[in-house]
């Protein structure tokens, strides 16, 4: 009886529940109009253009490289790896004391050899002399034509030795004196002086040993100068940019470029290393440090005003170029256009639109 009870109410509770939910009403949201978004767009205005590019590099010292003007065997070394110098200390020095022997023996002999010269053209001008005494003298006693004639051509030819003879005379003293001077050039080049303050961070010299003229010896990093080291530059890319300089620690820096020798050039290539480019930092206000990040900055073709839209904002049809332009009731209209400079971010319009017109910008 008491289970029966139970089932009675249960079966009420559900069915006022069913009533309850046939009376409610449902709840509907109101629909919003469609939001309109314009199409980007994008106003032709003047503005300053330039087509920048950047070179990541870093800043590493200015090495100095040194060597011998001459050839010869070492005699001195006076600093190794890791030597501190200052500038106009003599760093090493040749055996010159052969070269001094002969420059003094030759010398010695062309002061001679002047001297004698000298004696030797007194004589000839004094037979020159007499022959035209004696010439005097047979015109003064009106000796016979033939005479007389022989007598000029011996004075003459007199002369014309004299001549020929100081012309070799000179010959031979200017190949002595180059002699000389090559001697001297070897006693005054026999010495290696530093350029500037450093550290020495490699030296091949050794006393004893054999110097090759222009070979590089010994390497010295210069305290005062830091270069920016960065992917190749073609050079003539370098002398055709309209700026160019250096970010160093986010500051600008004034820089030099410093071009690489055929020699440098071709041994980057044959050890299969990248080829780089060199830039010397000019002013040494900011503060730069060995080791740090930088970039080399190459401005091309900057035109202070050109009239330009964004990149995206030109299409090109085969060899037609055209934007979308936009009229004020939201219409676009295809119109051809003539692009100029060339930006990742702009392009230069030299014809086609004006300052103000509005171009649709793709995606």
């Amino acid at each position: 009886m008491k289970t029966r009870n139970i089932k009675i109410l249960a079966s009420a509770l559900l069915a006022v529940l069913i009533l309850a939910s046939c009376n409610r009403t449902e709840y509907v949201p109101e629909l919003l109009e469609p939001a309109v978004v314009e199409a980007d767009i994008a106003v032709a205005r003047v503005r300053e253009l330039a087509d920048i590019s950047f070179y990541d590099g870093i800043t590493q010292p200015n090495v100095e490289k040194l060597g011998f003007s001459s050839s010869g065997i070492i005699s001195e070394v006076f600093v190794g790896i890791g030597s501190r110098v200052k500038k106009g200390d003599v760093l090493a020095r040749l055996d010159t004391e052969a070269a001094s022997e002969m420059a003094k023996a030759l010398s010695a002999e062309m002061e001679y050899t002047i001297k004698s010269n000298e004696l030797i053209n007194k004589q000839s001008e004094c037979d020159i002399k007499i022959a035209e005494t004696e010439l005097e003298k047979l015109t003064a006693q009106g000796a016979e034509p033939d005479l007389i004639s022989l007598k000029e051509i011996e004075i003459e030819n007199l002369k014309n030795n004299l001549a020929s003879s100081i012309a070799l005379q000179e010959l031979a003293l200017e190949k002595s004196r180059k002699q000389l001077d090559e001697y001297e050039r070897i006693i005054e080049n026999s010495v290696i002086i530093s350029p500037c303050e450093g550290t020495v961070l490699y030296c091949t010299a050794e006393a004893g040993g054999w110097a090759t003229a222009y070979s590089t010896v010994i390497w010295i990093a210069d305290d005062n100068t830091i270069n920016i080291v960065c992917r190749y530059i073609k050079p003539y890319e370098i002398e055709q940019a309209y700026d160019v300089y250096g970010l160093v620690g986010g500051r600008r820096a004034q820089v030099t470029h410093i071009p690489l020798d055929r020699v440098t050039y071709m041994s980057q290539m044959a050890s299969g290393s990248a080829a780089t480019s060199v830039f010397t930092i000019d002013s040494m206000d900011i503060e730069a440090e060995n080791g740090m990040y930088a970039y080399i900055v190459l401005v091309d073709s900057y035109l202070p005003e050109a009239l330009a839209v964004p990149a995206n904002a030109v299409m090109q049809d085969g060899a037609e170029h055209y934007v979308y332009l936009v009229s004020p009731d939201g219409t676009q209209l295809r119109q051809t256009v003539k692009p100029g400079l060339k930006t990742d971010a702009y392009i230069q319009i030299l014809e086609g639109l004006e300052e103000g017109d509005r171009v649709y910008v793709g995606s």
